[in-house]
């Protein structure tokens, strides 16, 4: 299966659970818009398929227990109309642009973004929650101080010992 089926029957799922309640307090009012118009896009699309129309309404009921067929019914119509899929491509490409959240502080203290705490401390920057990852910047002098699941740092480093790397 094309690894995109699956990010789009993962987004149709998270939209179904509650109609994309969870959704909007995680990532957004926009992103739970763009997952809308997925969700209604794909489903009813595949309502109009009669072998695929069952599965569809009961995606909708219980999507964690009909993603595999919703997930294969998906795939055959993708690699069959070249302009739905283009349609799809499109729409998740809104959903994915609408759950970027770029957020400037400055000074220090929480940030809460959805359900994470962001520590700031003493600096200030950009950081950017979702997409395929989270990424700090900071303009503080004298160090700063990363807590994370993964960093990825680019370029020169230096330190106390001038070491470069």
């Amino acid at each position: 299966m094309d690894p995109l089926t699956q990010e789009i029957v993962d987004v149709l799922a998270k939209y179904a659970v509650d109609r994309g309640i969870t959704l909007a307090k995680e990532a957004g009012q926009a992103a739970k818009d763009a997952a809308a118009e997925l969700f209604h896009k794909v489903i009813d699309r595949l309502k109009q398929d009669p072998a695929e129309a069952k599965n569809a309404d009961r995606f909708e009921n219980n999507p964690e227990g009909y993603k595999a067929p919703i997930a294969d019914a998906l795939d055959e119509k993708l690699r069959a109309e070249a302009d739905f899929a283009a349609e799809v491509q499109a729409l998740l490409s809104q959903y994915q642009r609408a759950i970027v959240t770029a957020i400037s502080h400055s000074g220090a203290g929480d940030l809460f973004v959805g359900d994470h705490n962001v520590k700031v401390g003493e600096n200030k920057g950009t950081i950017i929650v979702g997409g395929s990852g989270h990424r700090v910047s900071t303009t503080r002098s004298g160090g700063t101080d990363i807590d994370a699941e993964s960093v990825d740092i680019s370029g020169d480093v230096t330190g106390r010992d001038k070491t470069t790397g």
